[in-house]
């Protein structure tokens, strides 16, 4: 029998299923999940074996395969302090020279989500991506209960793809944009001793946050803004 493992935090119910990886926001919308590309073979990490340890306020998983010989991938999951979202940060120790993360984000819908289940071709139909660099929009609901979800990630080759097209990560990464049920889909690489940081999150004036702070913000859960400024303090100069 699966089992869902519910992870709450301050401020966050952050629903993680720990067979598929996914990671979903059931008040916010939408559905992190990740997988693995080598030597053309690529795999959900739904396939691979995964443990959990941690506490509710840092939630560390633990990724083993047999695909993926004597290599781990870690990721450690935290709740932001100041708005619904979450950040994770993504490690790996002996992946294959050229291994790439494949990671897809999508199924936002003004119905509440089941955390047991990975977004669906049908919660996607009206989702609409606004993408600048590693960053992007996502708009979802009505004209006139419109909502936004902000997703900040590594350096990647984003695309809009098919949901309908997810049974592995490369089919549903070459899928194309030609559909009625869009996801984005996106690669990058992965190396040991360079952390891959994503922020899931609902903007507000506490909650703004910029790329180059993701290390500091899943470290500490929140930016502070500058008495005098009324700008982050983590802003380079």
């Amino acid at each position: 029998m699966k089992r869902c493992i519910v992870v709450l935090m301050a401020l966050l119910s952050l629903a993680v299923r720990a067979q598929d990886m996914t990671f979903a926001l059931p008040e916010v919308a939408g559905t992190l999940r990740m997988g693995l590309l080598s030597e053309g073979d690529s795999y959900w990490l739904s396939e691979c074996k995964v443990k959990k340890s941690g506490d509710e306020q840092c939630t560390l998983y633990t990724v083993t395969d047999k695909r993926m010989g004597k290599a781990t991938v870690t990721i450690e999951v935290k709740a932001l302090k100041d708005t619904k979202g979450y950040t994770l940060k993504v490690d790996s120790k002996g992946l294959a020279k050229g291994t790439k993360l494949i990671w897809a984000y999508g199924g936002l819908s003004c119905e509440q989500q089941v955390p047991e289940k990975n977004f669906t071709p049908e919660q996607c139909k009206d989702n609409v991506f606004s993408i600048e660099g590693r960053s992007m929009c996502v708009y979802y609901g009505t004209s006139r209960r419109l909502r936004m979800v902000t997703l900040l990630a590594p350096q990647s080759d984003i695309r809009l793809s098919d949901a309908r097209k997810m049974e592995t990560p490369l089919t549903m990464y070459e899928s194309g944009k030609k559909t009625d049920a869009p996801a984005v889909c996106a690669m990058c690489d992965i190396a040991e001793g360079e952390s891959l940081y994503f922020a899931v999150y609902k903007q507000n004036p506490k909650a703004d946050y910029n790329c180059f702070m993701l290390p500091e913000l899943h470290k500490t859960g929140s930016i502070v803004v500058h008495k005098d400024t009324k700008w982050m303090e983590s802003t380079p100069n």
